[in-house]
């Protein structure tokens, strides 16, 4: 099946051509009882998407030259939009990509495309370091950045997605969601949220259709949107209003409430890490670059 960006076919899971091994066949797709749309992996591609959203519209809407408060703005930013990328990367290299190499041999296109994107990211880098007055070579490149990132996460969702769900029942996948949602960096599962909607009534399918407990909620997700809130949202917003951004608060919970938190916040991770990772596989026969 040829790969065509935002022009990629839905895949189909019936082709055995993608099939690793006979003893796992491609009849799971009824057990999913959410739409693909829904699905985690599907959001995690939208907190990506609404982050270069966001910054599209930072850079379509600063006046040159920029000042100071900008520029910093624009870096503590871009620091983690990387933290959230690379991590996004890294459990699609590290984690799913050996998991799913056991019963699916994925087009090679989705193996290969982290390189050209991390090397994207490095040049964005570069220039973010070094930004002065102009934004306009950051504009530029991030619009290339955008040609190269969009159609990537749409072939996974139109390949990928689909042949998971064809060959992993949800009670399979369930442990490495739940992996994810205990280990990722709190900004990273954040983003994930707050693209979401950013509050339990938004977030509350995805936690129903994964599982997760209503109380999850305070105990660890909100939290996570909040870290988001405070450490990128913030200087998006403040960039789009053209007004340098609040100072972050001091802390000034009592310390009761703050060792009622922390139980909380070590019930919530206590239940994360109840799902047990699952046997260690063996190692796949390439390096898995790209499977989301």
């Amino acid at each position: 099946m040829a790969l065509k960006g935002l022009r990629t076919a839905l895949v189909d899971v019936n082709d055995l051509s993608y099939q690793a091994s006979p003893a796992f066949k491609p009849d799971k797709t009824a057990l999913w009882k959410g739409p693909m749309e829904e699905d985690g992996w599907v959001q995690s591609h939208n907190a990506i998407r609404g982050e270069l959203a966001t910054m599209r519209t930072v850079l379509a809407g600063l006046k040159q030259p920029i000042q100071p408060w900008e520029v910093e703005c624009i870096k503590t930013w871009w620091a983690g939009h990387k933290v959230h990328v690379h991590d996004h990367h890294s459990i699609e290299d590290e984690q799913y990509g050996p998991f799913f190499a056991t019963r699916i041999k994925m087009p090679e296109k989705l193996t290969t495309d982290h390189k050209p994107l991390i090397t994207m990211m490095d040049e964005i880098d570069a220039i973010v370091g070094a930004l002065g007055g102009s934004t306009e070579k950051l504009k530029q490149k991030w619009i290339k950045y955008e040609e190269m990132m969009l159609p990537h996460l749409y072939e996974e969702e139109q390949v990928g997605l689909p042949l998971c769900r064809a060959y992993f029942a949800p009670k399979e996948m369930e442990k490495q969601v739940m992996k994810i949602l205990a280990n990722s960096p709190r900004l990273s599962l954040g983003s994930f949220f707050y693209h979401m909607g950013g509050t339990r009534q938004a977030c509350a399918k995805f936690m129903a259709n994964e599982g997760i407990p209503f109380f999850v909620w305070f105990l660890e997700f909100a939290g996570h949107v909040a870290i988001y809130k405070e450490g990128m949202a913030k200087y998006a917003d403040a960039l789009i209003a053209g007004v340098p951004p609040p100072p972050t608060p001091p802390s000034k919970k009592p310390a009761v409430v703050a060792v009622l938190f922390a139980i909380a916040a070590f019930a919530g991770a206590l239940y994360l890490s109840s799902f047990d990772a699952p046997p260690e596989l063996p190692p796949p026969r390439e390096k898995f670059l790209g499977i989301f």
